[in-house]
């Protein structure tokens, strides 16, 4: 779905509505994404960004795991286009285990930005506002590290 973020400078967990070939990856309750295997994980976020006027203004992604931000883990873009798409990319690695979650949250500095879905129509198939893959790299390290 398309995410319009209700108020600036706030941070809103990503919305996944479904999932595709998730062999021991699952979204819980449409934010959080877990792992039936313990292991370190590679993450890649694609984002459609559609701008509404031509203000510049910033969209800001980052990793939660288990409802703590992790930091250092911002990534930003600026966009000034009005009416127009911009793309999103954020690839991260991060150790998981079973029972934990990540979610990848979002805010923005001016509401006139947003990720957004769109319905197919001709020529092309529908678009979705937002695409998680995830990959299996390695089991648990021992002990594992802290973030920073």
């Amino acid at each position: 779905g398309t995410y319009s973020p209700a108020a600036i400078n706030t941070g809103y967990p990503i919305q996944f509505n479904q999932t595709y070939l998730n062999n021991s990856v699952n979204v819980v309750g449409g934010t959080k994404i877990t792992v039936d295997i313990g292991g370190v994980y590679n993450f890649q976020y694609t984002g459609q960004v559609l701008s509404s006027n031509t203000s510049a203004k910033t969209i800001y992604l980052w990793i939660r795991r288990n409802n703590i931000d992790i930091g250092y883990s911002t990534r930003a873009e600026t966009v000034a286009i009005n009416g127009g798409y911009t793309g999103i990319n954020f690839s991260f690695d991060i150790d998981l285990a079973v029972g934990e979650y990540v979610e990848l949250v979002a805010a923005v500095t001016d509401t006139g930005l947003k990720l957004d879905a769109v319905a197919a129509t001709s020529p092309h198939p529908g678009i979705p506002s937002s695409v998680m893959s995830v990959n299996f790299i390695a089991p648990l390290p021992d002990p594992r590290p802290t973030p920073p």
